[in-house]
């Protein structure tokens, strides 16, 4: 993995998601590739290897910004208030080609309220988008599949003001009672990650919402190597999961790693990945798990947990990361660290893309490197 076709963006109280909130997302506009970066003063929205960006929405400190560009969405998540703009019009303000006031009349409230929070993920199927609101008493997870336009005009469904959704329900709402952080969602189902667990639940069957907490520890009592790993991982923060090639799951926490079973039970007779750093998000690209800390990225082995590269850096944040069912190296994984252009108008970031590399074959011979006989004698070598 190797850093690529970085900038560094001056922008007003510069870019900071642990900060401030916001993360860019690369979209299409015609033949130019736009990227959209959000900041204490609104969303920018510029090319991308071009550092004028312009400011499209003046939402300061987004928590998510993300693209559904199949269905011509771009959505902004603003304290407790989930938006979608038409993502083409977006793009022709972006580059002066419309007016601003185009972009407002194409906005649609998705969610919103009087929330304590409000926690965002999207996927591109089957669940574009899941959201979760907390309440004083409970988290509430929704679940929303985006309409295409042909579907929108076979089968209208207007709200009070007779707007035609463009979102629509995908099931039931889900109901935890439990502080949750942060919502994934799986192939039939969605992972919703507490301080307790990680809760698996199903919004399309209200009868059987909540199938199980993971990694399911109910052996511990009698199995000592499992009653380790469980005082290990109640001392530890849960991230996430990560389906491996093997069948198994990664659990990932931010201080290590474990593998379980598709029933949830830990596999591998308990054994756990420990992390060099204290990991505040992850990602899953090919083979490759990739945690993030403030000064250091880890590259592991998705199925072995070896460490496989490090990457160093200063106040790093994962900003994006397509998603992508395949979970191929085609995915775009965009990374903030701190820059060095900082002026008066604030703090400077370079925005870096990471892409997988190619290990070069050791009989392949480059072109013009033939050796000359004695070229090197006189080095001793």
């Amino acid at each position: 993995m190797a850093p690529s076709d970085h900038q560094e963006l001056t922008l007003p109280a510069a870019l900071d998601q642990k900060r401030q909130g916001g993360s860019p997302t690369p979209s299409a506009a015609g033949r130019k590739r736009l990227m959209a970066v959000g900041c204490a003063t609104g969303i920018y929205v510029g090319s991308r290897g071009d550092i004028n960006f312009r400011k499209i929405l003046s939402y300061g400190n987004p928590s998510s910004i993300i693209v559904l560009q199949d269905f011509n969405k771009f959505i902004a998540h603003h304290e407790s208030c989930l938006l979608a703009y038409s993502l083409d019009i977006l793009a022709r303000v972006a580059m002066y080609q419309a007016p601003t006031s185009s972009l407002d009349a194409s906005m649609e409230k998705i969610a919103g309220g009087d929330w304590d929070r409000l926690i965002l993920r999207f996927d591109l199927h089957p669940l574009p988008v899941v959201y979760a609101l907390k309440s004083f008493f409970q988290i509430t997870v929704h679940a929303l599949e985006a309409c295409n336009l042909s579907e929108l005009r076979r089968t209208p469904s207007r709200g009070s003001q007779g707007i035609i959704s463009s979102f629509r329900p995908f099931g039931e709402p889900l109901y935890v009672p439990k502080d949750a952080y942060s919502v994934t969602p799986l192939a039939k189902t969605v992972a919703i990650t507490t301080e307790k667990g990680i809760v698996i639940a199903d919004p399309t069957n209200t009868t059987r919402q909540m199938i199980s907490v993971v990694p399911d520890f109910s052996g511990a009592a009698c199995n000592t190597d499992m009653g380790d790993l469980k005082t290990r991982c109640e001392d530890a923060k849960p991230l996430g999961l990560i389906r491996a090639e093997s069948g198994e799951i990664l659990v990932v926490y931010d201080t290590l790693g474990c593998y379980i079973t598709k029933h949830g039970v830990p596999s591998r007779k308990s054994g756990f990945i420990r992390w060099e750093t204290k990991a505040t998000s992850f990602a899953h690209q090919g083979s490759h798990v990739l945690l993030f800390s403030s000064e250091f990225i880890e590259l592991r082995n998705l199925s072995t947990g070896r460490l496989d590269q490090v990457i160093e850096g200063n106040d790093i944040r994962l900003l994006v990361h397509t998603n992508l069912k395949s979970h191929s190296a085609d995915d775009t994984l965009l990374v903030a660290m701190r820059g060095t252009k900082d002026d008066k108008d604030g703090v400077s970031d370079k925005i870096i893309e990471l892409v997988q590399t190619a290990e070069f074959s050791s009989t392949q011979t480059p072109i013009g490197s033939t050796p000359v006989e004695g070229m090197w004698d006189e080095w001793d070598m």
